[in-house]
């Protein structure tokens, strides 16, 4: 169904090969890399009790003491290489739709986002329709690096042709069309995790220039209403 309404959108689709992809988003939990995980988290992850934390995540953080100074050199040398296939290979698309298999790989979450990571690529997420079973599906737009321009307007573009229900709430919404060509010099973005202020990776946000505008919280889920 996302499909048919890019489809209806004028957007032309291309199928491609996304092995070189799937290649690349490997490395990030299956490679030397995991160690800057294991980095960033060294002095709370020996000093706390291995059954306090998720068994799958320290499994993956501690397994970074396994490799050598060499492997990391040689997983360095791949990751060269897979990027510049993929950059010659995918450099004439505007942008990339992931659709994810709602059967196979939706259960593996990353499996279509991890070599955005090492490719420095921008990545947009956006509500698509609804599953047979009533959960929610979205769509996933990539572009190369600093591409957030190019992907805001497709993906208000999107989200201007019908209305649709904001996440799980009751609230119907339809982003106005007028705001399609809107160019900002500051993108608003929400983090959570370690992104949060005081928590590790809050200096990756930090040193690119970002400046917290709000703290939030979540809010009850709210009565059925009509946003027009």
């Amino acid at each position: 169904m996302a499909l048919a309404n890019a489809e209806r959108l004028d957007w032309q689709l291309t199928p491609v090969n996304f092995m070189p992809l799937f290649a690349l988003a490997a490395l990030l939990y299956e490679s030397p890399w995991v160690a800057e995980r294991y980095a960033a988290i060294n002095k709370f992850i020996v000093s706390v009790d291995a059954m306090l934390m998720d068994p799958v995540v320290y499994s993956i953080i501690m397994n970074a003491r396994e490799f050598s100074a060499a492997d990391a050199f040689q997983s360095q040398y791949l990751r060269q290489d897979l990027s510049r296939k993929i950059k010659k290979t995918f450099g004439r698309f505007d942008a990339l739709l992931l659709q994810i298999d709602s059967v196979g790989e939706n259960n593996r979450l990353g499996t279509y986002t991890h070599f955005v990571n090492f490719l420095d690529w921008t990545a947009l997420a956006i509500p698509a329709d609804w599953r047979e079973d009533g959960l929610p599906f979205g769509i996933t737009l990539i572009g190369v690096v600093c591409e957030e321009r190019r992907l805001l307007p497709l993906g208000r573009r999107w989200l201007s042709d019908w209305p649709r229900l904001l996440g799980a709430t009751c609230v119907d919404y339809q982003e106005k069309s007028s705001s399609l060509l809107v160019d900002v010099d500051v993108i608003p973005i929400a983090v959570v995790g370690a992104h949060l202020s005081g928590f590790p990776l809050n200096k990756d946000l930090i040193s690119r220039g970002a400046t917290l505008g709000a703290q939030l919280s979540t809010l009850p889920q709210p009565q059925h209403q009509i946003i027009k």
